[in-house]
């Protein structure tokens, strides 16, 4: 639901003239988001961060290795990864 939430706010941010692509196909996968601004392109990188400590470093390890590869993909220098934590301690 996080997505989906973020999703909507985007759209509502970027109305007129601007485009958000949603799982954007970027040769071996699909970009979670790309929003098109004008001549400017921003590749976001969604994750959630299940249950346990683990759930975070999980997140924060196999979205970057995602979003590197999408950079690569999309001749692009950055991007963005958005991490969800719904796990039940901050710890």
């Amino acid at each position: 639901m996080p997505h989906l939430t973020f999703m909507a706010f985007l759209q509502r941010v970027v109305s007129g003239g601007s485009t958000v692509l949603r799982e954007y196909a970027a040769g071996r996968a699909a970009v979670d988001l790309v929003v098109t601004y004008g001549q400017d392109r921003f590749v976001i990188e969604l994750k959630r961060a299940a249950a346990g400590v683990q759930g975070m470093d999980k997140a924060k390890e196999n979205g970057s290795r995602q979003l590197a590869n999408y950079l690569d993909t999309l001749d692009e220098e950055e991007g963005w990864l958005l991490i969800f934590d719904q796990r039940t301690s901050s710890t």
